[in-house]
């Protein structure tokens, strides 16, 4: 029989499921990708308070951070001038995507309409350059506080499959795993952030200063820490009982709300356009490494490469691209980072000189790890004639 709520406990109820099913259910409108991502950490609603309330202190705090930036510095155009900011961000969405979700959203309001990007700028074209660069940002955010905690989870949960461990021991394992894998990202997260940073400086005619790069360069251990800490705490609580029972209700009540409803279907591309808007969206990104026009079309080039040959190995060479699949994710992500790394360590130095100041030697290193993970990582074969890929909703 269930348990009579209290008034209060019923309106914390009804905006918990706003939070981890309605909301991620209406997303799921535009892509289920989205709604995987906000429903991470739906095992909050085994306490009824705080899945109501998190969302809505990430929401805010979000906004806050986006709109000052924790910093009276009219310079400080981005999250990693402040060590504290990044470490709260850190912290908060260590729990799961879904407060990574909102914490980014808020940041993204607070940021473009609240900071005044570009006002200290006079030429207009510097102005409209600045407000194209947020973008990356913003993306480069999603990374940490949204991708960290999501595919971790993701990854350990595919490595530790074939392990039957339950209890205690099972909780020790799965707990430090998840340390591991979350820290591994913000790691990557944190040598890299430094570089992708830079078109929010460069492109509207200045330099990254040196408080913006700082606190990465001399304290990104503490972020590494904490994921790892994060990472560990997010095991120990979705693993209590109620907080299962939580979360398997939270995937009921997901389905039902998704029941019969279908993401938005976007227009078939031919094979080679869409692996060009995939390129450059994956230039742009990278924009950071980039300063002169040659640089781009290399990169563009290599990347468009790359995004044709996984597209190849799925329709011309379907074994391999089977055999690839049913190799742990894991492991293919283990390969191709020892192989970019030979890459990088053989290529740099060959195409370095003390004298240059580009990230051209690092560029070339970069788009070649993409051919590599396009043959680890294919495009899945097309079914077979007759055959339709079962949707889910």
């Amino acid at each position: 029989m269930r348990r009579a709520s209290t008034p209060g406990q019923g309106w914390f109820d009804d905006l918990a499921r706003l939070w981890w099913v309605r909301l991620p259910a209406l997303l799921g409108r535009v892509s289920t990708l989205l709604t995987g991502l906000a429903s991470d950490g739906a095992y909050l609603r085994a306490w009824p308070a705080a899945a109501a309330l998190a969302p809505i202190g990430c929401l805010l705090f979000g906004l806050l951070a986006g709109w000052t930036h924790f910093s009276s510095s009219y310079i400080a155009l981005s999250y990693t001038n402040s060590l504290l900011l990044m470490a709260l961000l850190t912290v908060f969405s260590g729990l799961g995507g879904g407060l990574g979700v909102w914490l980014m959203a808020g940041y993204i309001v607070g940021d473009f309409l609240l900071f005044g990007h570009g006002e200290y700028m006079g030429a207009p074209q510097a102005q409209i350059l600045a407000r194209l660069a947020l973008p990356i940002a913003y993306l480069l955010l999603g990374k940490l506080v949204v991708l960290a905690p999501v595919v971790s989870r993701g990854l350990r949960l595919q490595l530790l499959a074939w392990l039957r461990v339950s209890g205690m021991a099972g909780t020790i394992v799965h707990a430090g795993a998840q340390g591991g894998l979350q820290a591994a990202l913000v790691w990557v997260w944190v040598q890299a952030a430094p570089t992708l940073i830079r078109p929010i400086y460069t492109w509207r005619g200045g330099a990254p200063t040196s408080e913006a790069m700082e606190p990465l360069q001399r304290s990104g251990l503490v972020l590494i820490i904490l994921a790892l800490l994060m990472g560990i705490a997010r095991v120990v609580i979705e693993r209590l009982p109620a907080a299962q029972r939580a979360a398997a209700a939270a995937r009921r009540d997901l389905q039902q709300a998704m029941a019969g409803r279908r993401a938005l279907q976007t227009p078939r591309l031919p094979v080679w356009l869409a692996a060009a808007l995939r390129s450059a969206f994956a230039t742009y990104l990278l924009a950071g490494l980039m300063v002169t026009f040659l640089e781009v079309a290399l990169f563009f080039g290599l990347t468009l490469a790359g995004q044709l040959l996984r597209g190849l190995v799925a329709t011309r060479l379907a074994p391999l691209s089977r055999l690839m699949a049913r190799v742990p994710i894991v492991l293919r992500l283990a390969a191709g980072g020892l192989v970019s790394f030979a890459l990088a360590s053989l290529l740099v130095p060959l195409a370095w000189n003390g004298s240059q100041q580009t990230f051209f030697p690092i560029m070339i290193p970069t788009a070649t790890s993409m051919v590599v993970f396009a043959l680890l990582m294919p495009a899945a074969p097309p079914a077979p004639a007759g055959i339709t890929a079962e949707t889910h909703p």
